[in-house]
């Protein structure tokens, strides 16, 4: 998944390793929502989601909740897929009850760029467990 924020660019995801013989890599194993998130929709739909492209306008509170989903998710994260995230507000510290990804030492940061940051820290694993 590659974010691209106004300040920042970044990506995760794209690896290029295919799984195993079931179509799903020893690692998902180890993440029950992402094993059964293929077992519902299948691997096909799973792949299609992950070579998707998104713009996400805002990392405000909803914008954080997408930016966690899209990770948690593996959206984004194939070979083809991004996800682009601008915001042009900065982290205040009244945002911090209603916006979770953020932190007291973020305050002054470009929201965007900080949600990117945290979106690539929560995905960081999903990537080689989806196979992408």
């Amino acid at each position: 998944m590659r974010l691209s924020t106004p300040d920042t660019t970044l990506r995760w995801g794209g690896g290029g390793r295919p799984g195993g013989g079931d179509g799903i890599s020893s690692p998902i194993r180890r993440i029950p929502s992402l094993t059964l998130q293929i077992s519902v929709f299948g691997r096909s739909v799973q792949t299609q989601i992950s070579n998707e492209r998104y713009f996400l306008v805002g990392a405000g509170a909803l914008g954080c909740e997408l930016v966690k989903n899209f990770a948690m998710m593996g959206l984004g994260c194939g070979p083809h897929g991004y996800v682009s995230v601008t915001d042009d507000d900065t982290i205040e510290r009244s945002n911090l009850t209603r916006q979770f990804l953020f932190r007291n030492w973020m305050i002054g940061q470009s929201k965007s760029s900080a949600a990117a940051n945290v979106g690539v820290s929560l995905a960081s694993s999903i990537p080689n467990a989806l196979g992408c």
